[in-house]
């Protein structure tokens, strides 16, 4: 008769939770603030590159629109020349078409001007209040269109005898203003034109 053997059993083992093994609550939270002020930095970056394009895209326009002033005034002066009349009379009233009186700082120093490309309309304006300059139909101009960011203020300053017989230099001054995000911003150029180069 077989003698039975005794059952062998695999020895037991004991497992135990971890407790330290996953992320608590506070580590997650600073995970999550690090990652918050990445991106946001990111996104700030992003958000000063555009309002700089903004700014130079107004900047340039500003540029053109004083450079436009200077050359209004040129104009109104060649044609006078043009028309026979004298350099230093090109700014006094009385003139036909192309009269600049209202630039013209002889008798009041605080004098400024608007003049339309388009239509050559004159209009007198103090400084800072001219009207906002227009766009319509690709074209910035005063008769017509949607106000634009732009103020333009024009003037001829006159050194010398103050429109007088002596005055044979003046000084066109284009001023171009507009407001960036509450800052006020402005363009001013300035060239000067001597009587013997307009007569």
């Amino acid at each position: 008769m077989k003698k039975l053997q005794p059952k062998k059993y695999l020895p037991t083992t004991n497992y135990q939770l971890q407790p330290n093994q996953g992320f608590t609550l506070i580590e997650t939270l600073v995970g999550i603030t690090i990652l918050l002020v990445a991106v946001v930095g990111l996104l700030f970056i992003a958000f000063q590159g555009i309002n700089l394009s903004y700014f130079s895209r107004d900047q340039v326009i500003a540029s053109y629109l004083a450079q436009e002033g200077i050359e209004l005034v040129r104009l109104n002066i060649i044609a006078n020349d043009n028309a026979g009349e004298e350099g230093r009379k090109l700014i006094e009233p009385g003139g036909g078409s192309y009269d600049l009186h209202f630039c013209s700082t002889a008798g009041n120093p605080n004098a400024y001007c608007t003049i339309d490309a388009f239509t050559n309309v004159k209009g007198n304006c103090p400084a800072g209040k001219c009207l906002y300059i227009k766009f319509d139909n690709q074209k910035y101009q005063y008769s017509s269109g949607n106000d634009t960011l732009f103020k333009r203020s024009i003037r001829v300053r006159h050194k010398g005898d103050h429109g007088g017989i002596l005055d044979t230099e003046f000084q066109i001054e284009s001023k171009v203003e507009w407001n960036h995000q509450g800052d006020n911003k402005e363009i001013l150029l300035k060239e000067v034109f001597m009587d013997w180069r307009v007569n």
